[in-house]
C-alpha cells in the first residue's frame, strides 16, 4: 500500500505542472484574441484545444459575443505577437440561410473529425490529433475546417429542406 500511495502522489506532483502550463497557454491565447478584438466578450469556458490547422501543434478556439452577434476566434500555436489568428462573426437570423448566419446566440462549439478539403491531385496527410470545429446553433451546424490547398479555414454547411 505504501508503494502505491508513493507512486500515486508522485504522479500527481509530476502531472500538475503540465496542467498549469496548458491552462496558462489557454489564458495567453485568450489574451491574444482579446487584444485583437477588444469589444468581443470572450467566454473562457468555451476553450477548445486541438490541432485545427493541421500543423501538428495545439491551437485554441473560443466563442464570444459582440453586439448581438456570435464570434468564433482561433489562435495558432505560437502565442506571441505573431500568433496566427482567425475571427469569424455570425449574425443571428432565423431561418439562417447564409454561411455567416446562425439561428441562436446560444450556439456551442466543439471539436469534430476534420473534413478533407483540397485538390484531388495528392493524398493529404492530416496529423492524427487534428480536429475541426463544429458550431452548433440548434438549427444547421457549421463546420469550420482547414483547407490544406488555400491554407485557411473554410466554413461548410449542408442545408436540408424537408
Amino acid at each position: 500500500m505504501n508503494i502505491f500511495a508513493f507512486v500515486l502522489i508522485t504522479g500527481l506532483i509530476v502531472a500538475a505542472p503540465a496542467q498549469v502550463s496548458t491552462d496558462q497557454r489557454a489564458q495567453r491565447a485568450l489574451s491574444v484574441l482579446a487584444s485583437l478584438q477588444a469589444n468581443v466578450k470572450w467566454n473562457p469556458e468555451t476553450v477548445l484545444r486541438a490541432d485545427f490547422d493541421h500543423d501538428g501543434q495545439e491551437d485554441f478556439a473560443f466563442s464570444g459575443t459582440q453586439d448581438g452577434s456570435f464570434v468564433l476566434g482561433i489562435v495558432g500555436n505560437s502565442l506571441d505577437d505573431k500568433a496566427k489568428r482567425w475571427v469569424f462573426r455570425f449574425s443571428i437570423v432565423s431561418p439562417s440561410r447564409k454561411i455567416n448566419q446562425i439561428c441562436s446566440l446560444n450556439a456551442k462549439i466543439e471539436t469534430r473529425s476534420p473534413v478533407l478539403l483540397g485538390s484531388g491531385k495528392r493524398m493529404w496527410h492530416i496529423p492524427p490529433a487534428s480536429r475541426a470545429i463544429s458550431l452548433d446553433d440548434g438549427c444547421d451546424p457549421i463546420d469550420v475546417t482547414w483547407d490544406q490547398d488555400n491554407k485557411k479555414f473554410e466554413l461548410l454547411r449542408i442545408h436540408i429542406i424537408l
